[in-house]
């Protein structure tokens, strides 16, 4: 009985030691690290993504196929709140006029944020 518990506990220690990082935290399987900063995507790499976002919304039925045809104007980096955005400006000349610049903003490291008319 007392090799049992002794066995346990020198497996249990040993786990601990195997799955932990120097600091005691530890990720379980699939888990985002969050202390891992993705790396960050450049302007052009900017501009394919929203290019693809639009793609996504026009095949849902949110955008008409006329947007399949747009350029994209510019993408900058904004910041909303302390935090840095992509803002890319897609442009529409087959639509009305408060709808023809299409804002599509992404994360810095590439993930989409959301689409509007506005901007904002």
């Amino acid at each position: 009985m007392r090799n049992y518990i002794i066995l346990i506990l020198t497996i249990f220690t040993y786990s601990q030691l195997c799955f932990s990082d120097s600091s005691g935290s530890h990720l379980h399987f699939n888990q985002v690290d969050r202390n891992d900063k993705k790396a960050n995507i450049d302007e052009n790499m900017a501009v394919e993504v929203s290019k693809n976002q639009v793609f996504k919304l026009v095949t849902k039925g949110i955008l008409s196929r006329d947007w399949l045809k747009s350029s994209p104007l510019e993408a900058i980096k904004k910041d909303f709140l302390g935090k840095l955005e992509w803002v890319i400006k897609i442009k529409n000349d087959n639509e009305v006029i408060n709808r023809k610049i299409l804002f599509v903003f992404l994360s810095l490291d590439g993930k989409f944020i959301a689409a509007n008319f506005t901007g904002k």
